[in-house]
Order: structure tokens, then sequence, then C-alpha cells
């Protein structure tokens, strides 16, 4: 499996109430969906990525910014 890391955002730290809010939201938009990758580097044992929702193309680092759980860098 590759781990995919979320590209162009920034995210609390998994081990923090609001890092554990995020994931939760993140799941929600992606559990049992496909998803659209763009690679734009690689971080460490991750992938980054710019991710979208398929099929409706829902802009996936957009949506965790937008819903307060990220910010842009």
């Amino acid at each position: 499996m590759t781990k995919v890391r979320l590209a162009n955002i920034n995210v609390p730290e998994i081990d923090t109430p609001q890092g554990k809010q995020a994931m939760l939201y993140l799941k929600g938009l992606l559990e049992g969906k496909r998803v659209i990758l763009k690679p734009t580097g690689i971080s460490n044992d991750h992938v980054v990525a710019d991710v979208w929702r398929y099929p409706n193309q829902l802009f996936v680092c957009a949506m965790m910014v937008n819903s307060g759980y990220a910010g842009w860098t």
C-alpha cells in the first residue's frame, strides 16, 4: 500500500485532538471512494499529491482547507 500526503496543505499532527478530527473528516470524504492522484513529489515514505475524489472531481485538498481542518502552505 502506498502512503499519500496531501500536497500544499498543513494538517495538525495526528496525535492531537485537532489531528484526529481532521483524520476522521478525511476518512469520511474518501472511505469507499475512488480517487485520482496527481503526484507532485515524494516526502520520506509518502507520495505527495493533489487528490480528487472520483467521479464528482471534488478537490480533497481544498475541502480540507475550506472545512477548517487544514491550511494552505
